[in-house]
């Protein structure tokens, strides 16, 4: 189980694929091989916009994923846009992920509307 170890953004990529019921999608990044085990879980939610990999168009399958991308993921499954009400110190306003990080208000809506679709 390796409890203490980091999650790879294919790991997480498999996890809301299995949750989520997503269709197969089109590979659409080139670090991404059809003979992978996690290739069908990112083309599947990058089809579906919920993953998006980087500004050069790689995704970086074996990286760990961030508190900041984790944060965005569960935004995009929602379908809810994030409202910034809270304001923290190590997050700027320009940061990608900016308007995503939020207070407890937006983290509730964001929970509840996730948990609908997953159960």
């Amino acid at each position: 189980f390796y409890p203490e170890k980091s999650l790879s953004r294919a790991e997480m990529a498999k996890i809301f694929y299995k949750l989520g019921g997503y269709p197969e999608g089109n590979a659409r990044f080139p670090d991404v091989s059809d003979k992978m085990w996690y290739a069908t879980a990112i083309n599947a939610l990058a089809a579906a916009d919920v993953l998006h990999g980087y500004p050069d168009g790689s995704f970086h399958p074996e990286d760990f994923v961030t508190r900041a991308e984790m944060v965005k993921v569960l935004e995009n499954l929602s379908g809810e846009t994030a409202t910034r009400n809270q304001t923290f110190t190590d997050v700027s306003v320009g940061f990608w992920v900016g308007s995503t990080v939020t207070a407890t208000e937006a983290f509730a809506r964001i929970k509840t509307s996730v948990a609908q679709r997953l159960w």
